[in-house]
């Protein structure tokens, strides 16, 4: 050997559990290339059980002269250990740059897929030769084939090993048969491309969402904890169309920490309900528990209606549990005809009123809210939950059409309707904020905000009750007088 050679070079692959099959594939060929000038490390493979896990990984990259990243664009919840061992390895290539006098320890990334994968975020600020980023990203239509795939020089792959054969040879003074050793190049790496070509197959390859959906990762939650702190540690992965009609402006990234998500909401009085909507289902969704599988929640200007329901829950091994969530617009339609329609639809307005407040059999009433046995954050959310599918009905019938109108109230409408209105926006308003001031309460029992709101309940009540009386009586007037002519 050479003076001033090193014996080996240690080549240490970073990877996520769901790409394991292929990271021992890449380790299979390095050593069929290398057999003797390369030691390479899996952590699967390299670490035995019962050894400290993180100690001995942090030896491993103290000693590895080269950290090959394996990134693919299959969707993952295990990259948290590739993002230390970029971390650690950047860190002890700070203090120990070189493998020998005049070859750096370099940091190759090798990634798999149509686009560099979101869990590269970490990368930012780590210092990478770019000649040294290894791209495979192929026409889907390459991989509708079943013929013997021939590798050019341009091929990714192939340049990834001539790109670690160069720095073996420089390093280890080894394979001095260059031609020997080009050959064993190309026959591995016609292997390993083979091995990806079949991983891409079985990949897909563009997926669409025609419909909103968030992804809600609440970390470690064991059972019996305070289920108020579901989401203080969550993240949140918004997918599919835009979510600004919620005033989630649309970003570089779609993932944020719970916190960030909601400052993104405005008015902040949707906060509120969000916040216990979410959380609501991700509990009932922990428990196993899908018999009220629905949260309602508006737009700001609360002219649409959406219905948040959990679709999927997914468990790994290590713990990380992924809520998926939902949110598809209420959209109603309508046949016969349109006086008629609108007319039933006014007197379903009307009742479905009349069973939310008025009736004593309903749970929102004051009497049945004011019990201390009764869960007064997740119950108000469901109160408001339904008064807005109530006035998403009456919006979608508009029921505020003047020839409707007329056609109930005949000639006093315009001074019934006028004090209807300012009736309904004095009472929802006041009844309205003290529910988002009950919800944001620190504290959950909130007695202060519980009796403000129930106040506000009973003047909404008494408010609103002869209203209803009377709207409810003319659609059903109105609509008999249809049906007998």
């Amino acid at each position: 050997m050479p003076a001033g050679k090193k014996r080996t070079v240690t080549i240490f692959i970073s990877y996520a559990r769901e790409d394991a099959a292929l990271a021992t594939a890449l380790q299979d060929e390095l050593l069929r290339v290398f057999p003797f000038g390369v030691d390479v490390i899996v952590d699967t493979r390299s670490i035995k059980p019962g050894d400290d896990f993180r100690i001995v990984l942090d030896k491993k990259l103290d000693s590895s002269d080269i950290l090959l990243i394996l990134f693919t664009d299959q969707p993952k919840a295990s990259h948290s250990y590739t993002g230390y061992e970029v971390g650690y390895f950047s860190r002890s290539r700070a203090q120990n740059r070189f493998i020998t006098k005049d070859v750096e320890r370099p940091i190759i990334p090798f990634c798999i897929g149509r686009q560099f994968p979101d869990t590269a975020e970490y990368m930012e600020g780590v210092e990478i030769d770019p000649d040294d980023v290894f791209k495979l990203a192929e026409d889907p239509a390459s991989f509708r084939t079943s013929r013997a795939i021939v590798l050019g020089n341009d091929n990714v792959v192939l340049k990834l090993l001539i790109r670690i054969g160069e720095i073996v040879t420089s390093v280890t003074g080894l394979g001095a048969d260059q031609a020997a050793l080009r050959s064993n190049i190309r026959d591995s790496a016609q292997r390993l491309y083979q091995s990806i070509f079949t991983y891409l197959q079985s990949r897909i390859y563009s997926e669409g969402f025609p419909e909103r959906k968030i992804i809600l990762r609440p970390g470690q939650f064991p059972p019996g904890a305070n289920e108020d702190e579901i989401l203080s540690n969550a993240t949140i992965e918004l997918v599919g169309r835009s979510f600004e009609l919620f005033g989630v402006l649309d970003t570089a990234t779609r993932v944020f920490t719970w916190p960030e998500f909601v400052s993104h909401i405005h008015p902040s009085e949707l906060v509120s309900v969000w916040n216990e909507g979410i959380r609501h289902l991700a509990i009932a969704a922990l428990k196993g528990d899908y018999s009220d599988n629905y949260h309602v929640v508006s737009s700001p200007k609360r002219d649409k209606a959406f219905r948040m329901f959990v679709s999927r829950v997914v468990k790994y091994y290590s713990g990380q549990t992924e809520i998926h969530i939902y949110i598809v617009e209420m959209i109603t339609k309508t046949y016969g005809d349109e006086q008629t329609t609108r007319l039933l639809q006014a007197i379903s307005v009307g009742l479905k009123f009349r069973f939310l407040v008025l009736e004593k059999q309903s749970p929102f009433t004051c009497e049945n809210l004011s019990y201390p046995t009764v869960k007064m954050r997740p119950t108000i959310t469901e109160f408001l939950s339904q008064m807005e599918l109530i006035l998403k009905e009456s919006r979608d019938a508009r029921l505020d059409d003047p020839l409707l109108l007329q056609r109930m109230f005949g000639s006093d409408g315009p001074a019934v309707v006028q004090k209807n209105m300012n009736t309904w926006k004095d009472a929802s308003t006041q009844l309205y904020t003290a529910a988002h001031t009950l919800l944001q309460a620190n504290d959950a029992d909130a007695p202060a905000e519980r009796a403000a709101f129930l106040k506000q309940m009973s003047y909404f009540v008494e408010c609103t009750k002869a209203m209803n009386q009377e709207f409810t009586t003319k659609a059903l007037e109105a609509l008999a007088e249809e049906i007998r002519k």
